[in-house]
């Protein structure tokens, strides 16, 4: 447990036995460093826990107060960190950003394809990803979702075939678009059926495949590479599209490489969100599509939203180009690295040896003895529903490691 946890644990139990009432001032950041011992960045972020636990509140000048002395909740999967985010780093240059709006004419509307400075300088750190394109192909967009939205609409009579599980959004936008679709298993390890696969593309009945390659989402394995070169080939040849999500492509360790990497025949559209790596307000995505598709995904977007949030396009831009963001992705990383060992450590510790673990990400069936389990050990899981399409889907749950602080 980290010096910062063990502090807002004894804070906590402050609070929990009495001894701190609803209402009472907590004492000053000064004197719980005299207290206990801690440097002031400790003090603070432990703060910020027992604030994002909803056990004290802050009054701007004043301090922090107990909000109240119920017991706590039980352990459950954390949204964000926000104690992770670069948060003033991305203050300076949105500040930055504004003051120079005048000289830089960030008023006026920029291509419907996103500012030239923001794709220039996200172009090396897609080739990072393994992703290779001419600047043409890149679209910015206003997150994964807008860009999912578009190129669901530029189907032309066919289905789109969906692995099963995947992302929630995707499943609401085919339903809701009324998309005719089918789906496809995506197996624990990551794998998929690839004999049932090409009897699907080679059915003539597909336009589009929704896959997410690396670090799947809620499964939270990839596809070997030998595996992504099959469906790359398999695409090619019944001229298939494939949208490949790689929406965690920065935790990628190693020579592991996206789909794009192997597609040669511009069936991959490559889409990217930053929010796995920074945070899901940002809402800015990049699209790397073939070259016969981007003029009319292009005037799609243009129809919908001509510029994506201008200034968080600038910001971005100097917060990539002040190696703000490779900094960040650096700490992120190695971060990801160390949870997932100790995930690992937890996992073969903890007594429990169903489910398979990704990564962080734990996925088992849902069962009674192991609710029991997870309840005698205080967590939470999330139940997947909303990852399958089916209302038959399997009784799946995960549990993300990675956003549980005790571990």
């Amino acid at each position: 447990m980290y010096q910062y946890q063990q502090l807002a644990q004894l804070l906590k139990e402050e609070i929990l036995i009495g001894n701190l009432q609803k209402g009472d001032k907590l004492p000053s950041i000064r004197e719980l460093v005299s207290r206990y011992g801690v440097n002031k960045d400790t003090v603070q972020r432990a703060l910020r826990s027992l604030k994002d636990e909803s056990f004290i509140y802050a009054v701007e000048k004043s301090g922090y107060y107990v909000l109240k002395n119920s017991e706590p909740k039980p352990l459950k999967e954390f949204e964000e960190d926000y104690s992770q985010l670069p948060i003033e780093d991305l203050r300076i240059c949105f500040n930055q950003s504004l003051a120079s709006a005048h000289d830089l004419k960030l008023t006026k509307k920029e291509q419907a394809s996103g500012m030239d400075e923001l794709i220039h300088a996200l172009m090396p750190i897609l080739e990072e990803y393994g992703v290779y394109a001419a600047k043409e192909q890149l679209v910015i967009t206003t997150g994964t979702q807008q860009a999912l939205y578009i190129l669901l609409q530029m189907i032309q009579g066919k289905k789109v075939l969906l692995e099963q599980p995947t992302y929630a959004r995707m499943n609401e936008l085919v339903k809701h678009l009324n998309i005719p679709y089918e789906t496809i298993e995506r197996q624990m390890d990551g794998e998929i059926d690839l004999d049932r696969l090409e009897k699907l593309f080679a059915s003539g009945e597909f336009s589009l495949f929704y896959t997410i390659s690396r670090f799947h989402n809620p499964l939270g394995g990839s596809y070997s590479e030998g595996t992504k070169k099959k469906i790359v080939e398999l695409a090619r040849r019944y001229s298939v599209y494939i949208i490949e999500d790689d929406y965690m492509a920065d935790f990628v360790e190693g020579n592991a490489t996206p789909l794009h990497y192997y597609d040669m025949d511009g069936r991959v559209i490559y889409v990217k969100s930053f929010s796995s790596i920074l945070f899901s307000a940002l809402k800015i995505g990049i699209v790397v599509l073939p070259k016969e598709l981007v003029e009319a995904f292009s005037m799609r977007k243009q129809w919908m939203d001509y510029d994506s949030n201008v200034m968080m396009q600038k910001t971005f831009t100097l917060f990539i180009e002040n190696g703000m963001f490779a900094k960040h992705r650096k700490e992120m990383v190695e971060k990801y690295i160390e949870k997932s060992k100790r995930a690992k450590k937890w996992l073969l510790t903890s007594g429990v040896s169903e489910g398979i673990l990704h990564g962080t990400q734990w996925v088992f069936k849902k069962t009674p003895m192991m609710d029991e389990k997870l309840q005698a050990m205080n967590l939470k899981a999330k139940v997947l529903d909303d990852y399958f399409i089916s209302k038959n889907a399997p009784a799946l749950e995960r549990l993300d490691l990675a956003k549980i602080r005790e571990i």
